[in-house]
């Protein structure tokens, strides 16, 4: 299961870094998660990206569910490599940019789309592998799910930026993923679920 990080806001701290941390409906958002997941029973694992935003979503659901949380740095959002300040103002043209050529980096340090893709599905291949029987949990960004959903349905990567489809803040993929030696046998249960934040 893939879940976006529920929504956030950036601030400065008192030394002026730039800070992430949940809005009040990006906590709704996660409790929400949490109220989904605690509907499978069954047993969870959670992992998550390194960034704060998806830490903070994956901490409300593990909280939740009385479950750890796993911090996985290659489920990441793309590595810009540029200062906080820079990677904000400019993001949107670089996320473009990765799109439309997705064996490019959209920056000289930056990595790739195709180089999201290939991390973020090795971290998934090996917590299946080490989880058998559990539902795995992935919390991370909205990029990085656009990449993984064009691996597991089969659409070449280089459609991601034809395709493109708004993730919202806290939606779900779930599929169920057979490993088959260097691959997966993935089937769809759901795509972009919302259902869950409804008031």
């Amino acid at each position: 299961m893939l879940v976006r990080h529920a929504e956030f806001a950036r601030r400065r701290d008192a030394e002026g870094r730039l800070e992430e941390a949940l809005t009040e409906t990006g906590r709704r958002q996660a409790e929400a998660v949490a109220r989904r997941l605690e509907g499978l029973g069954t047993p969870l694992v959670i992992y998550s990206s390194p960034q704060a935003r998806a830490l903070e979503t994956a901490r409300v659901l593990g909280d939740a569910t009385a479950h750890s949380v796993f911090v996985d740095a290659e489920l990441a959002e793309l590595r810009l490599r540029l200062p906080a300040d820079e990677a904000e103002v400019r993001s949107a043209e670089l996320w473009a940019r990765a799109r439309a050529d997705v064996e490019t980096p959209p920056e000289a340090e930056a990595e790739s789309l195709r180089a999201v893709q290939r991390r973020a599905l090795h971290a998934l291949r090996g917590a299946v592998a080490a989880n058998r029987g559990a539902v795995v949990v992935a919390v991370t960004h909205g990029g990085v799910i656009e990449a993984l959903w064009c691996h597991f349905e089969g659409v070449p990567l280089a459609r991601v930026a034809e395709r493109r489809t708004e993730i919202p803040h806290g939606a779900v993929f779930e599929w169920r993923v057979r490993l088959a030696g260097e691959g997966e046998d993935a089937r769809l249960l759901a795509a972009n679920a919302t259902d869950h934040l409804a008031p």
